[in-house]
This record gives C-alpha cells, sequence and structure tokens, in this order.
C-alpha cells in the first residue's frame, strides 16, 4: 500500500505566531506609499488604500516576494519610484522583529504553547498514529520557519520542512508540492493538502490532492474563523476544520468509509 503523506501549511494551521501579520503587512505597506515625498490626490489615495486592503484580503500563504511584489504594483500604480530589492529586505527586518520578539518572549515566560492553535499538536500526533507521513510547507522563510519549529518542539513531526526559498522553482507552492509528491513516491490521491489559506489549497486542488482547510480563530486559537470558513466556503472548499477536536472526522483513514 502507498504511505499516505499530508503536506501541512504552518501559519493558520498549526500556530498563531503571526497573528495580526495583516496590520503589519498594512503598516509597511502604507509607510512606503505614503511618504513625506509623496502627493496623491484623494481618489488616488483611496484607490492605493483599497489595493492594499484587496491584496492583504488574499495573501495567506503567498511568500515575501508575492507580497513585495503586490506593493511593487501598487507604488507603480501610483507612480512611486522604488528599490524592489531594498523592499524585500526591509519588509524581511520589519517583520522578523516582530516575530522573533513574539516567540522569544513566550519562550522565556514559559508560554510557548500559547503560540499554537489549541489541538494542533495532537492532531500531529493522531496523523502519525495513522500512519501518515508529514510534510511542513509554508511561504514563511525558510530560516524562520525551522527555528520556529525546533522552538516549538515540532521538528520531529515531519519528515521534511520546506519554508520559502528564493532559488525554489515558481509558482512556490504547486511546484514545491509536485516535488514533493515525486520525491517521495507518494500517489496524488493518498497526498493531504492541509492548509488555511486558498494559495496552498488551490495548489492541492489543482494538482487533484484532497484538500482538507482550517478555519480556526488566531486570535484565540480556538474557535471558528467565520470569516476564513465562508472564504473556503465560497472557494468550493467542503472539507474544513474549524475545531481540531473534530479534525479526525475529515482524514481517510480515520474513516474506513471516506475510502
Amino acid at each position: 500500500m502507498n504511505k499516505p503523506a499530508a503536506i501541512i501549511d504552518f501559519d493558520g494551521t498549526l500556530t498563531r505566531v503571526r497573528c495580526g501579520w495583516e496590520d503589519k503587512m498594512k503598516e509597511f505597506f502604507l509607510s512606503k506609499i505614503f511618504t513625506d515625498k509623496t502627493t496623491l490626490s484623494p481618489e488616488l489615495s483611496q484607490e492605493a488604500r483599497s489595493m492594499c486592503d484587496e491584496w492583504i484580503a488574499q495573501a495567506p500563504g503567498t511568500t515575501i516576494v508575492q507580497q513585495i511584489s503586490a506593493l511593487a504594483n501598487i507604488l507603480d500604480f501610483c507612480k512611486i519610484t522604488y528599490d524592489f530589492d531594498r523592499l524585500i529586505d526591509e519588509f524581511d527586518i520589519y517583520s522578523s522583529d516582530w516575530e522573533y520578539q513574539r516567540v522569544n518572549e513566550c519562550k522565556e515566560s514559559g508560554e510557548l504553547e500559547s503560540l499554537m492553535l489549541l489541538g494542533a499538536r495532537k492532531f500531529l500526533e493522531d496523523l502519525q498514529a495513522l500512519g501518515y507521513e508529514l510534510h511542513l510547507l509554508s511561504g514563511t522563510s525558510h530560516e524562520k520557519l525551522i527555528f520556529e519549529c525546533k522552538t516549538l518542539g515540532l521538528s520531529h513531526f515531519f519528515k521534511h520542512i520546506q519554508g520559502f526559498e528564493t532559488h525554489l522553482a515558481m509558482p512556490y507552492k504547486p511546484q514545491s508540492i509536485r516535488k514533493t509528491i515525486a520525491d517521495y513516491k507518494y500517489e496524488v490521491k493518498s497526498t493531504l493538502i492541509i492548509g488555511d489559506g486558498l494559495t496552498e489549497l488551490n495548489a492541492g486542488r489543482e494538482l487533484k490532492c484532497p484538500c482538507i482547510g482550517v478555519a480556526i480563530d488566531e486570535n484565540d486559537g480556538k474557535s471558528c474563523d467565520t470569516h476564513k470558513l465562508q472564504i473556503l466556503k465560497d472557494a468550493g472548499f467542503e472539507d474544513i476544520i474549524s475545531d481540531f477536536d473534530n479534525a479526525l472526522q475529515f482524514i481517510p483513514l480515520a474513516n474506513p468509509a471516506q475510502n
């Protein structure tokens, strides 16, 4: 029998390390659009803000290159000059500062588990007990992902951990999922894609993998995120975990009738 596998997203799917990232991204975008040297009409200013909001609404699961590319499009629209590579470096530092600070503060206070979604760790244990080989695939930079997995004590769950690196084939998640399936000789029908964002779920659907959405509120780490739930439903995804207590109902090997 072919070994079953699960390729799992990190932020918002297992952890709440980056809870509030939307506000941080918007802060950075607006700081680059509205500077002391910027003169925009009220209409153009409002359009730029709307473009920011529209991008951030679809940004879960994207990479830093995709995020800064979106900012670059807005800056082009506003006819604001920029250095793309410098924007990437600045945003990486900007986002890393508060992410590392959050993790280190929780570590020092003995509250690291608060960075996990409630029940996520047991969910990984249950998947392993069912015989699944687990892979972690995230749009978070590889260096950050390795650090956070090690600090949270998650590394041992995964056969392979892959964060974003600039040399990887694009589009990042579809190609990375395809490569994982090929490298480990998995069958597509036996490879679950589990995530909270349309980026990884659409990639899984494109490759004909079974997909499971996660719609758990990152603010409290346990309740249903109704907004995220609606986004996933509107995109046509039916199997959606809204709390990890009932997560196994969506896992084929835990429910023989689904096979």
